[in-house]
């Protein structure tokens, strides 16, 4: 499947760095530990936990090989208006046919639907 955006996603930018070329992603925890928590308040959960919120492409990786039921805020990843991080949801369950498609969410929004994907480290 094709993912889509109802935004221009070339207005996405990581602020956080990984490796050139391909790598693994170690211990990723998929969003659910921060479901129902803002992604301003995950961050600061998951950098206690000195972990790093996965980039966009990240939850793009991780939606395609793993049965998400959320949507995934992408905190390594920002949107070009102030506060806001990309992210990945797999579609509306409720509707078949909806796609999957790249998000965008506040900073300090919160949503039950919502958790922020981290992983251990890159290599």
């Amino acid at each position: 499947k094709a993912v889509h955006a109802d935004f221009n996603p070339a207005k996405i930018y990581d602020v956080v760095k990984a490796p050139d070329g391909c790598y693994w992603l170690i211990d990723v925890e998929d969003g659910r530990e921060t479901l129902e928590k803002s992604p301003n308040k995950a961050e600061a959960l998951i950098k206690e936990q000195k972990r790093s919120g996965l980039m966009v492409a990240e939850t793009i990786a991780l939606g395609a090989h793993t049965a998400l039921r959320h949507c995934v805020d992408a905190l390594g990843s920002r949107y070009n208006i102030d506060g806001c991080v990309a992210g990945f949801s797999r579609g509306d369950e409720q509707e078949p046919h909806s796609l999957p498609r790249l998000v965008i969410s506040g900073i300090n929004s919160i949503s039950p639907s919502h958790g922020s994907a981290s992983c251990l480290l890159r290599i």
